[in-house]
């Protein structure tokens, strides 16, 4: 990319988790993989009051603070001014919508290409009149992104169909994992029954994520509770993670008294799920809100549990069906229990099963395929 320099943009603040270190990596490497000089690499985080990224290498120092949903006029010149400085002419920032006051500043000062990679989906869908007064209003936004990365097939239609973005505006990358941290084989660590007081002779069913009502963890404890309070299984348990204090007080209200009480355990947020998930039997994703292409779904099956998942939006494309996992009906807590109980009462389909869902990730969904495809996409957009 010879002297020109690029900048990734990021709506959030610096080591704000361990869900978004992995892609502020994966975008670190995509720049030096494209030829930019490490010194030609430019970072840019809503605040950094939490330090040096630490998802960076040690050397690295190009980093500033803006909010890209700023509209402040000063810190927008600022943002020009640091640009045309510093010779960027490309930006690759994280779920830059069409519109946004920095843009035409930072056109003016030279930048040539703008990638926005969406981590989440773009837009309901929209049909009729609407769908085409915005197919109108993307056209007429000439100096928004060039280009809409998504991490599934249904995140991208919310943009075509949603936000009448152009289809040949968008690509589609799926997320990948580090394949040797999340293994099928146990790491040298915990044991989850004594760490958790579960009696081994239970089949332990996964879940990490947020606590929010569209990801399910509701349904999830509801179809537990099911299969331990109406069904009479004394054989499972279901590990939760994620939860900070104070969030899951409307979860416990939902089967405290219950047989199910002793059968559920919530185990806040913890940095060694690479060696708890080996350990458990299957992982569930039951999300009922939106939802994308969690990485969390390709951790499970990289650790070889294989995945129950709501069919609704990305979480589709998580799995093969039947193949490395099971669907059941969005928000059907009782379809649901079926699906686990059909799990734990087939150990070689779960076994069956648990091998192709590592053998799926290994083929397509490792880090360095995703930083293969990424790469790929961004070089043919800043040519």
């Amino acid at each position: 990319m010879s002297n020109d320099s690029v900048l990734i943009m990021l709506q959030f603040g610096t080591n704000v988790g361990y869900a978004i270190a992995p892609l502020e990596t994966t975008f670190y490497n995509m720049a030096r993989k494209l030829g930019f000089a490490n010194e030609n690499i430019h970072f840019s985080y809503k605040e950094t009051v939490k330090g040096k990224p630490e998802s960076l290498p040690d050397s690295f120092s190009n980093v500033i603070a803006f909010d890209p949903r700023s509209e402040d006029q000063q810190r927008i010149k600022d943002l020009a001014k640091y640009i045309s400085e510093n010779h960027i002419k490309y930006v690759f920032g994280f779920d830059l919508p069409a519109k946004r006051p920095f843009y035409k500043p930072i056109r003016e000062v030279g930048v040539k290409r703008i990638v926005s990679y969406y981590g989440a989906p773009m837009s309901s869908i929209n049909r009729g009149l609407k769908l085409l007064l915005k197919k109108i209003e993307m056209k007429l936004n000439s100096l928004g992104p060039d280009h809409y990365i998504f991490e599934s097939n249904a995140m991208r239609d919310t943009a075509i169909l949603g936000r009448g973005v152009a289809s040949e505006k968008t690509s589609v990358v799926p997320l990948g994992v580090d394949v040797e941290k999340y293994d099928v084989n146990v790491h040298d660590g915990i044991d989850i029954h004594q760490e958790f007081d579960i009696p081994k002779d239970r089949k332990t069913i996964f879940y990490s994520g947020h606590m929010q009502k569209r990801k399910g963890v509701h349904i999830l404890v509801d179809a537990v509770a099911e299969l331990c309070n109406s069904r009479n299984r004394q054989d499972i348990h279901l590990l939760i993670f994620g939860n900070k204090p104070g969030e899951i007080d409307w979860l416990e209200e939902r089967f405290k008294g219950s047989a199910a009480e002793n059968y559920i355990t919530f185990g806040g947020y913890r940095s060694d799920l690479n060696q708890i998930m080996p350990q458990c039997y299957l992982g569930a994703i039951a999300s009922n809100g939106w939802d994308s292409f969690p990485r969390s779904a390709i951790e499970m099956q990289a650790c070889g549990l294989p995945l129950l998942v709501s069919r609704f939006q990305g979480l589709v494309e998580t799995i093969e069906e039947n193949k490395t996992g099971l669907l059941f009906t969005p928000g059907d807590a009782h379809d649901l229990a079926d699906k686990i109980e059909k799990m734990c009462d087939n150990e070689d389909l779960r076994a069956q099963l648990s091998t192709n869902a590592r053998k799926r990730v290994e083929a397509g969904y490792t880090l360095k395929v995703q930083l293969e495809n990424i790469s790929s996409v961004v070089k043919n957009q800043f040519q």
